[in-house]
């Protein structure tokens, strides 16, 4: 079979390839596809039939990606996991990525946590062989997170890693990940130069409309822009110019101002946390009172087994997979209605609760001032 392997755009393949695909059952990373149920009509079956021809061999009737075109695949690719101040949570996302994806390298890029469970996790993953990075606390809620995301940018470009998946403490991988889910990214990126990222998240129940885009394989939200979670092609957004700039707020500016396109992974294997409370050293008085109101936790998902992403990739890719009717939680199941905010932010909205919220609030701030004012006085005690 005479092809390029090198490039993520194959062209179709020939027509006695589409003739073997279509008839038998197909293995792609570990993934199979058998005729009738996606080899056939649905978006999945026919980008497999166009794309992922090369580097198949036939085994025993059976064709499955070579390793070496795998191993080339998921070298272009790395993840990194974020994190602050929320141990139980940050075990949970390291766990899934190394279970649901352990060929891909991993960082975990830690802002300075100062939560002793936060920092016994690293100590325990780091002792393991994950690398481990410390980030830059900077003014402002996200202005680490952002200075962060920027710093790995650099660090996975000057290593040859052109492609990432940028994710969260409170964000799970909820499946296996593939080639072919990698190569399919990779098809979008290269198919349509105007997308900026691709969210491999479900969809939360919104009333947000996604459109799927047939030439690139992929929904387009034409409401959003930009989430820190995602996966980004990192070699193009250098090119064009976008990097991550100080908050969520100006990086997306920056890529309205680019137009930049935001997609959605039709096939996605990851996910937020649900009901998550806010990260652990120094809640304050309002966070806690907020988190244990709404009755906040840590509620992982269960991954997802081979029946149920085989369902996943054989649907019709009309029907936008939302989290609630495709996810199910590891243990007991958080109470309803599930958020994805914060417990602070949403209670902020309930009429007089966001009095309640403001006192603790101001509380808070005038414990602090307090605080500051004795140490300052300690000081100028200590100096005469």
């Amino acid at each position: 079979m005479n092809c390029d392997c090198s490039s993520p755009r194959w062209g179709s393949p020939p027509a006695k390839t589409t003739e073997m695909l279509t008839r038998g059952s197909v293995t792609l990373a570990g993934v199979q596809v058998k005729e009738g149920d996606g080899t056939g009509n649905s978006g999945y079956g026919r980008w497999v039939r166009e794309r992922l021809y090369c580097g198949l061999q036939e085994v025993g009737g059976v064709f499955t990606m070579t390793e070496p075109v795998q191993d080339s695949v998921f070298s272009r690719w790395g993840v990194v996991v974020f994190s602050y101040n929320r141990g139980e949570m940050l075990g949970n996302s390291i766990r899934s990525v190394m279970d649901c994806a352990p060929n891909l390298s991993l960082i975990v890029w830690d802002d300075r946590s100062e939560d002793p469970d936060t920092l016994a996790v690293l100590e325990e993953y780091r002792s393991r062989g994950v690398e481990v990075r410390s980030g830059v606390a900077q003014e402002g809620l996200r202005g680490g997170l952002y200075a962060n995301m920027a710093a790995a940018m650099k660090l996975l470009l000057d290593r040859g890693v052109r492609y990432a998946v940028f994710t969260q403490d409170d964000v799970q991988f909820v499946r296996r990940v593939g080639a072919d889910d990698l190569l399919r990214m990779e098809e979008a990126f290269a198919s349509c130069p105007e997308i900026g990222e691709i969210s491999v998240c479900f969809k939360a129940p919104s009333r947000a409309v996604l459109q799927y885009h047939e030439r690139c394989g992929v929904y387009i939200n034409p409401a959003r822009h930009h989430s820190a979670v995602g996966a980004f092609d990192l070699q193009r957004l250098r090119d064009v110019g976008w990097q991550p700039v100080g908050s969520e707020e100006r990086t997306d500016q920056l890529t309205r101002e680019l137009g930049l396109k935001f997609a959605v992974h039709p096939f996605p294997f990851m996910m937020w946390l649900v009901n998550a409370r806010t990260y652990g050293a120094h809640r304050g008085l309002a966070n806690r009172f907020a988190d244990r109101w709404m009755r906040y936790g840590f509620f992982p998902y269960r991954y997802m087994t081979d029946h149920e992403i085989e369902a996943l990739k054989d649907r019709d890719v009309v029907a936008v997979p939302i989290s609630p009717a495709v996810l199910s939680f590891a243990g007991e199941p958080p109470a309803r209605p599930y958020s994805y905010i914060a417990a602070k932010r949403k209670l902020k909205k309930r009429g007089l609760w966001r009095y309640v919220i403001g006192l603790l609030s101001l509380t808070e701030k005038r414990q602090r001032g307090r605080l500051l004012r004795k140490a300052f006085s300690g000081l100028g005690g200590r100096d005469q």
